[in-house]
Formats: structure tokens, sequence, C-alpha cells
């Protein structure tokens, strides 16, 4: 932008940050980032930014580096950092969210942080990259979908340049981004849905590409279990039999837990349980199938009788417990939630050797529903409810309250009808025809 470019908005808001204290500079960023989803960047252009470059400051540089809007300025700061080793900076740069969440961006992470014609630069970056700055790149929820979508199908160049470690590392990190549970925002378009939805496909078929290994299902299942289950040519039986692995466990923790290979199949199967319906086909075949991994999808995903309940607590004790915890069709219901209060505390007696651990998860899980969805726990108003034993004590109760009043009623009656001669008959009729539709009404 000239100078010519530039109008008073632009020029004000720049003298008064190069003239500004620290504070003020800090809290203009971080106020300012807050917006950028909302409007353009009218305030502030990339002279401006330059200028609080060349302050030299390493306050300002820190501030710069997580906030700044233009990529110019945040390639600088990142080519500087390995300048002068400063691991500070170049991480406050790839926890920028201002240059991907700006509309309109053409630069986003991390190509933001190199020169368009300098191929070879991030290459060289990811084959010394450090634990470090993968974790922080790859929880940015900005980063860019294209590059992340690419490079998670494996067959490229920058995976290849990564350690073991730091591969896990990856997988591990994209736990923590929300983006991989985000709902598409923005205009119809379905070509932007498919693009935003093929992200999630891509890490779904992490489950048919990495290693098969203890270390690799830790942080396959914890992922899997977060992304959004968008997936495409994917056979979910037949994937999770390649995570059909027996770890060894001892008597202690045995069904206490899912293991990590269960971990991984439990997230698999969410697309394959259902609810079943029909005079052959119940949900009970969903929770004696023979892999603890999908009974625990069951308890999740299916609508569960108190029975149901009792059965699964029964044959899988805690792990029950633990998924049963997350149905909410079981907390939106009075008397499932019950039974699922009743097991939890039998579990800290019978199981848990009197530590309240079931107890406080349920009640740690109330609280959060009862915020989130106080219908559900509403106090419902007073019913009568009349079993067979309340019937016979009302009715023999009324049947002694008409014979204890009865001759009183009648003179009563026969005082009022005596009063209006001409109208006796009538009343009467009327006082016997009441009388005998209450003994119809009490005899029934």
């Amino acid at each position: 932008m000239s100078k010519k470019d530039r109008n008073a908005r632009i020029l004000i808001k720049e003298a008064e940050l190069v003239n500004g204290s620290n504070d003020y500079i800090y809290n203009f960023y971080v106020n300012y980032s807050k917006t950028l989803e909302k409007i353009d960047v009218e305030d502030i252009d990339e002279e401006t930014e330059q200028k609080l470059l060349n302050k030299n400051d390493p306050f300002i540089d820190v501030v710069l580096a997580q906030y700044c809007f233009y990529h110019q300025t945040l390639k600088q700061l990142f080519s500087k950092s390995f300048v002068t080793n400063d691991m500070t900076i170049r991480l406050a740069c790839l926890s920028n969210k201002s240059i991907g969440k700006k509309r309109w961006s053409i630069y986003e992470l991390p190509q933001a942080l190199f020169d368009s014609e300098n191929n070879d630069g991030m290459l060289n970056w990811f084959s010394s990259i450090t634990h470090q700055e993968v974790d922080t790149l790859f929880r940015n929820d900005t980063i860019d979908d294209g590059f992340l979508t690419s490079f998670l199908e494996l067959e490229n160049d920058l995976w290849k340049a990564l350690t073991e470690d730091n591969k896990l590392q990856v997988i591990v990190s994209l736990y923590y981004n929300e983006r991989v549970c985000k709902k598409y925002e923005g205009p119809m378009d379905g070509y932007a849905e498919y693009l935003h939805g093929r992200l999630f496909s891509v890490i779904w078929d992490l489950a048919k590409k990495l290693p098969v290994e203890k270390k690799w299902a830790y942080a396959l299942g914890n992922l899997l279990d977060k992304t959004s289950d968008d997936r495409y040519e994917f056979d979910s039986l037949e994937v999770a039999k390649r995570w059909n692995v027996e770890e060894e466990e001892d008597d202690k923790t045995k069904k206490q837990f899912l293991d990590c290979f269960e971990l991984v199949r439990y997230a698999i199967y969410k697309n394959v349980v259902k609810n079943l319906y029909g005079k052959d086909k119940t949900n009970k075949l969903h929770y004696q199938h023979e892999d603890l991994a999908y009974r625990a999808c069951a308890y999740v995903q299916t609508d569960m009788t108190e029975d149901d309940i009792r059965e699964a607590y029964a044959k899988d004790k805690l792990v029950a417990i633990e998924f049963i915890m997350r149905n909410m069709r079981v907390w939106r219901n009075d008397d499932l939630r019950d039974v699922l209060k009743d097991i939890c505390w039998d579990a800290d007696s019978t199981i848990n050797s009197n530590y309240l651990d079931c107890a406080n998860m349920f009640n740690y899980k109330q609280e959060e529903l009862e915020e989130k969805y106080p219908d559900w726990f509403a106090e419902k108003e007073d019913e009568a409810v009349i079993d067979d034993d309340d019937k016979a004590l009302s009715l023999r109760m009324a049947r002694e309250l008409i014979q204890e009043f009865k001759d009183d009623i009648v003179n009563s009656i026969l005082i009022w009808s005596n009063s209006y001669g001409k109208q006796i008959m009538t009343i009467r009729w009327i006082f016997y025809g009441v009388i005998v539709l209450a003994l119809i009404l009490l005899l029934r």
C-alpha cells in the first residue's frame, strides 16, 4: 500500500501504536484478534507492523509473533528466531491464529512462515523440527486445511522427513486441535463442505495405515474418538480386525478399562452400532457381542432399559459404567439415571475398595449436564400414583365416610328440600341419583 493510499484511520492507529506503551500495543492486538472472523483488518496495515518490528523490542516481538495480521511480519519473526536461536519467538509464531482467522486470508500456517518461492524451506525445517514445534503447530486449529489434509495422507516428503517420535507427536497433538471436530461454517457450497469434511475422512484412514503398535494405538484411539465421524470408503468391521490385538493385562486391571487397541476398535465401531428393533433383533444382540470394545460402543449409542444397564454392569463392571456414563439417553430418563447411580455406588463398595471414584464421576457428570440441560433434571409436578393397595384403602375410607355422615347428609338435604315444597320430589330424585352413582363408582 502506497503512502497516498493509507487513510486517516490507519495513520492515526499507527501513531497510537508506534508511540504507545507496550500495554497499549498488547491490548490492541489481543482485542482486535478476537474480531477477525467477523470484520476485515481496517485499522492497521503491513507498514505499521513493520514499524513496530523496527523498534526491536523483545516484548513487542512476542506480541506480534502471536497476534500479527500479516504474513510478512510473521515470516520475518520466524526467520529471526533461527538466527537468534529464540525458541520462544518461534513457538509464538506457530501459535499465531490471527493469520488463519483473518477474512480473505491467502496465507495460512505453515506456508505463511516461508517465501512462496522457497520450496525447500519447509522441508528443511521439518527435517530438524523439535518436539515442541510439532506440538504447537498441530494444536493450532487455524492450520491450513489443504496442507493438513495432504500431510495426513502420509505419502509426502514432509511426513517422511519427520522422526518416528515426531510423527507420533503429530497424532497426539491433533487430539487437542478443535478443527478435527469442527462443524462446517459458511455459505451453502457443496465443494467447500466436501473439502471441510475430507480432513475427517483422511484422519479416519489413518486407522488403515499407521503401525499396529501400542504407542500408536493410544494416540490414534483418542484422536478417532474425538474426530467427526465422516468416513469415505471405510469398511469399519474390516479395519477393526487390523487392531484386534490382545494386550496382556494382570488380574488387577482386567476389565477395569479398555486397553489401547480396544480404544481404537471402540472408535471404529461407532458407525456400526445402531439401535435394533423387531421381534428377532433387539439391542441385546449388541450387548452379547464377543468384543468388549463393541459392547462398550453399544453402551454409549443405544437405547438401554433398566435391566440392560444392570446386566451390562454384571458383565463388564467398570467398563460398563464408564461408557454408560456417556449415554445421553440414560441421563435424560429419571429411572435409568437412578439405576446408573445405583451401580456406581455398588461398584465403589464392591470393586473400588470404598474409593468413591464412580460416585464422584457420576456427580461430576450430573452437575455438568444439569447446567447444560436443566430440563432433564427439573422437578416433576406431583402426580397421584395409586397402586392396588392405595385404591382399596381409598374405597374403604370413602365408604366409611359416607356411612358415618349418611344421616347428616340426608337430614340436611331433606330440610333444604322441605323449604321448597313443590320441588321436593325433584330434589329427592337428584339426591338418590347421586347416591347410586357414588355407589357404582365405589364398587367398580
